[in-house]
């Protein structure tokens, strides 16, 4: 019986290396095997972790140096804003005292102007309430009154002599007349002389029938300084004053406005609308 002779085939240098290996590797267990790989999952969650943290501190870095820069540029122009606005405060606070000073220029102006206009009406006289004619002669009528209230003048003393506009066009009164006299003398004598008429006469005062109008119901005649507007606004806000407060007088004398609380009280100066309002 022939004997086979077997051979061995020389295992090659990888497989050598192979056989080796699986001799020096160490015996992994699952549990190992996922404790390893908890680990590699940590770190790379470590490693991604601290990129985006990273990547969000440089995020938030940028956004505070440009949050300082946009602070640092409000700052500046707020300051430029406070140097503004303390000048436009300095400018106003000047405009304001020159403004104070310049009213006070204008009521002194005022003033002035209205004593004025005032002094140029010391010959004149004003005549309310007389009934208008188309026909009418103001200069005769003028000399009418002035024979019955005793007062003697001529043509010649009277140099004007007309009815004036009204300030109120729907009011029903009649136009007033203007009567310029030669003098103040002559003026003060015509008022004198019909107040002691109408003292002398109190159930026939001066009135229409005077001067011979016809009439049921005589209207009455008032003679009265010739005032300034603003005298004459400051009389009219004294008279509803008086009626207010319960001042039983209200006069007129050398343009200036007097009230009275009764016969025992004392007198006030009325100069303006300040002094009505502070009567008690």
């Amino acid at each position: 019986m022939a004997t086979k002779n077997t051979q061995r085939r020389k295992p090659t240098q990888q497989q050598e290396l192979d056989q080796a290996d699986e001799t020096t590797l160490p015996n992994i267990t699952s549990t190992s095997l996922r404790e390893i790989i908890r680990q590699e999952i940590d770190r790379a969650l470590q490693d991604s972790i601290q990129k985006l943290v990273k990547e969000q501190f440089n995020h938030i870095n940028e956004s505070i140096a440009n949050l300082q820069q946009s602070l640092n540029f409000f700052n500046s122009q707020y300051e430029v804003i406070k140097i503004n606005l303390d000048s436009k405060t300095t400018t106003i606070d000047k405009l304001e005292k020159d403004n104070i000073v310049l009213q006070n220029e204008i009521k002194d102006i005022t003033k002035r102007l209205n004593l004025m206009e005032q002094h140029a009406r010391s010959n004149n006289i004003e005549l309310h309430c007389v009934p208008e004619h188309k026909n009418e002669n103001l200069v005769s009528s003028v000399l009418h009154l002035s024979n019955i209230i005793g007062c003697k003048i001529g043509d010649t003393d009277i140099q004007y002599c007309a009815r004036i506009a009204k300030i109120n066009r729907q009011n029903s009164r009649p136009r007033s007349i203007l009567v310029k006299f030669n003098s103040p003398r002559q003026r003060d004598t015509f008022l004198a002389a019909s107040m002691n008429y109408n003292r002398k006469n109190p159930k026939s005062k001066l009135n229409s029938s005077h001067l011979g109008i016809s009439g049921d119901n005589p209207s009455p005649i008032y003679v009265a300084e010739h005032l300034s507007a603003d005298n004459k606004a400051l009389h009219a806000a004294a008279r509803v004053r008086a009626k207010e407060r319960g001042y039983k007088f209200v006069w007129v004398r050398n343009g200036r406005i007097f009230m009275k609380k009764d016969e025992l009280s004392e007198g006030h100066v009325i100069n303006d609308i300040e002094k009505l309002k502070s009567l008690s």
